[in-house]
């Protein structure tokens, strides 16, 4: 998964995107489209454990590789 900062401008996707905000102290807010197109936020927590990312929400946690990381690009592989 390509992640980039809110304000970059991205073609119109069918669906909508999914984003994640990381706040500064841990919190999360993970936002998808839900099943009338309207977003859906999930409030969680996350941490970084060496290159993984461990994103916790309701309905259990989720890890990720951080790939590639740079001011206007994250990149992310989900793991198992």
């Amino acid at each position: 998964m390509v992640f980039r900062p809110s304000g970059t401008q991205f073609p119109r996707a069918r669906g909508g995107r999914e984003s994640l905000e990381l706040e500064p102290e841990g919190g999360l807010c993970h936002r998808t489209s839900g099943p009338d197109d309207r977003r859906v936020e999930t409030p969680g927590s996350w941490t970084l454990e060496g290159d993984e990312l461990v994103l916790e929400k309701e309905g259990g946690s989720e890890r990720y590789r951080v790939d590639h990381l740079e001011e206007q690009q994250l990149v992310l592989r989900r793991l198992g």
